[in-house]
């Protein structure tokens, strides 16, 4: 039997270091090298809607493959997607905001479906994609000026909240389930349990950044703080720690609205709640775009 004790350590020192280590590393690498599923079947003709094809040039040259459904009543609103999908994670979300009369923009994240990219990252060149879309839409003759809104899923969130955060142009930002862009804004751990999924989560991150050669985006917190007075919903679905996390950080906002659905999975709100989720989406673009009020938004100012 004790023989066979030197075995049965080196196993358990290998197993402890898998779960400790190389798991984290290993889902950091797949965050950043993610599956590409490419579009097909289905384009916005299947919803009776004319649309344009769309490419967008990022700061660092990348090619953002996108549609854009013109606007009806001079408001535009940009879907994102999350981690591992394409543009057809929120159609849903556009059939809706299309059937409001809401111009509707929609790409791919790079290293994502028919968008260019080798890395993906929780950083700011996901923000830069973004902001190369408010750019775009920003010279449609369809979209009066202030009628710019974002809403984004799980990481697609966290780029919407930090873009916001950097330009006025975007006007309102619906994010559900937004990730979170550094470990501060990952709510405390109230037990042991918790405290080692922590320390992974906090591993998790810092082989994220390294893996994908970016620095880490500020805190959502902070972002939050630079909205000022413009709109916010956060919508969570569960109930664990993404409420915990997206309710604290609605906290911070001024007109932050919380939002939760306990019965959904993360990022399929709608798939839980369909008429109370397009009203609820349609009504608050409503009210942050759907008016003609192209009085510029001042930056809040710095403490």
């Amino acid at each position: 039997m004790s023989e066979n004790l030197p075995v049965e350590l080196l196993f358990f020192i290998l197993l402890l270091a898998f779960y400790t280590v190389f798991r984290p590393y290993y889902a950091a690498y797949l965050f950043v090298r993610p599956p590409r599923m490419k579009i097909a079947y289905f384009t916005p003709t299947n919803l009776g809607v004319t649309y344009e094809e769309v490419v967008l040039t990022s700061q660092d040259g990348v090619k953002l493959a996108g549609w854009y459904m013109p606007s009806r009543n001079k408001a535009a609103v940009i879907l994102l997607h999350g981690h591992s999908g394409n543009r057809l994670a929120v159609i849903h979300q556009a059939e809706a905001l299309l059937q409001a009369g809401y111009g509707i923009l929609m790409y791919d994240l790079r290293a994502h479906g028919g968008s260019g990219g080798r890395r993906f990252a929780r950083g700011q060149s996901g923000v830069d994609d973004l902001l190369a879309a408010v750019a775009y839409l920003s010279k449609r003759p369809d979209v009066q000026p202030g009628g710019i809104g974002v809403m984004g899923i799980s990481v697609g969130g966290l780029f919407a909240l930090h873009a916001a955060a950097q330009t006025v142009a975007i006007r309102a930002v619906v994010g559900e389930g937004t990730s979170p862009a550094v470990l501060a804004d990952v709510p405390p751990p109230s037990s042991r349990l918790g405290q080692f999924g922590y320390w992974q989560q906090q591993l998790y991150m810092y082989f994220t950044v390294r893996v994908a050669r970016q620095v880490a985006l500020p805190s959502n917190a902070s972002a939050v703080a630079r909205l000022g007075s413009r709109p916010l919903l956060l919508i969570a679905a569960g109930e664990g720690g993404e409420a915990k996390m997206l309710q604290t950080l609605s906290e911070k906002g001024e007109t932050a609205v919380f939002w939760q659905i306990p019965e959904a999975r993360h990022g399929h709100g709608w798939q839980a709640r369909q008429d109370e989720y397009n009203h609820r989406l349609v009504t608050f673009f409503n009210d942050a775009l759907a008016r003609q009020d192209p009085s510029p938004i001042s930056w809040p100012e710095e403490d």
